[in-house]
């Protein structure tokens, strides 16, 4: 599959489950919505995060994917402190599953997060993102499957 094409297939409704170890586990949905420019799709998450103690917590997150191009996928933030500024930019190739499969890191301030995302579309796809520094160091791993 080539990256525009797993760029359009990833629009449409997600389950979504992530885990990060020691710290919670979070379910809920994902939705890439196409906006009007058909090389952006609008992501948004919703979901309950479940903490070790057992205290739930709507959460939700947004970002906006973009189709660059020269055929890379960049990933910018859509809400928090920083809408529009650019999370990671990826160039993705093939992996040995069938799927795709790119990395990029993103320093904010010290802390760094190095995001991996695979397409194994059109039913899954994952994110596996570490973060360290000195304020941070946990890893969220996130599977996503067709709704």
């Amino acid at each position: 599959m080539d990256v525009a094409a797993a760029f359009a297939g990833l629009a449409g409704l997600w389950r979504l489950a992530r885990e990060i170890p020691d710290q919670g586990r979070m379910s809920g949905e994902a939705v890439f919505t196409p906006g009007d420019d058909r090389r952006a799709l609008q992501y948004r998450e919703t979901g309950t995060l479940e903490l070790p103690d057992g205290r739930r917590l709507d959460v939700f997150r947004a970002y906006t994917w973009r189709l660059l191009g020269d055929g890379r996928i960049a990933i910018d933030f859509a809400d928090g402190a920083t809408p529009g500024a650019r999370f990671v930019t990826l160039d993705f190739a093939a992996d040995d599953a069938g799927g795709l499969q790119a990395a990029d890191s993103h320093l904010c301030g010290a802390d760094l997060y190095e995001a991996t995302i695979r397409l194994n579309l059109p039913q899954t796809f994952s994110t596996d993102i570490r973060v360290r520094g000195p304020r941070k160091d946990y890893r969220a791993i996130t599977r996503c499957h067709r709704s």
